[in-house]
């Protein structure tokens, strides 16, 4: 079960390419097409005076697009070219 989950996850942490929403992995086939479409998760730190909101969003199977409002430092669209330094 393990290392089903391990292909899984790194199968999904691959850069991006054509990806029809369906892999193999330990010689099993798994359809994620039910997992499509946009998911937000946020979180919100209040530390009065102010509060902070973190949002991730993500569409397993395509793409999430770009969102008005935010400036690019705040965006990170491919983990590779994010710098955790």
């Amino acid at each position: 079960m393990r290392s089903t989950i391990l292909a899984i996850s790194i199968a999904l942490a691959l850069p991006a390419r054509a990806f029809d929403c369906a892999l193999t992995a330990a010689g099993i086939q798994y359809d994620l097409k039910p997992l499509g479409g946009l998911h937000t998760a946020t979180h919100t730190s209040s530390t009065p005076p102010t509060s902070n909101e973190a949002r991730v969003l993500m569409n397993l199977c395509g793409d999430i697009g770009s969102e008005d409002g935010v400036s690019d430092e705040d965006k990170v669209s491919d983990l590779a070219d994010h710098d955790e330094s």
